[in-house]
């Protein structure tokens, strides 16, 4: 299992570091911290589904395991294409909130937010 409180220390430390180098060359500094948090709010609620994929039922693991490889896909284009809302990935989050948002305990409450994160941080 990946160590997510050692990985979030990293992002941070890495934040730290970068925020006085950045001042050092000038210009708006908000815009790539900003990015840098985003990512990592993104990398958290991506943890946080694979954790829940591997206890969840299989009809649930499935869902989930669509959802990740949705995310996986829209950063493979954003890296070769324009930055554009992703109707598909969009529409399998949405999906997958609906199912686990009915009942609101547990490792369904905890899908629920961890989608919700997704949703905002890679849509926005």
């Amino acid at each position: 299992m990946p160590d997510t409180a050692k990985w979030i220390n990293t992002m941070l430390d890495r934040i730290g570091l970068l925020t006085p180098r950045l001042i050092e060359i000038g210009g708006d500094t908000s815009t790539p911290l900003l990015e840098i948090l985003r990512d990592t709010r993104v990398g958290i609620s991506l943890d946080e589904l694979q954790r829940l994929r591997r206890i969840a039922s299989p009809k649930d693991a499935r869902l989930l395991s669509l959802v990740l490889g949705r995310v996986r896909q829209h950063y493979a284009r954003k890296s070769t294409a324009a930055d554009r809302t992703d109707d598909a990935l969009v529409r399998t989050i949405d999906l997958a909130m609906s199912k686990f948002s009915g009942n609101g305990v547990g490792e369904k409450r905890l899908a629920t937010l961890a989608l919700t994160s997704l949703r905002r941080n890679v849509v926005s």
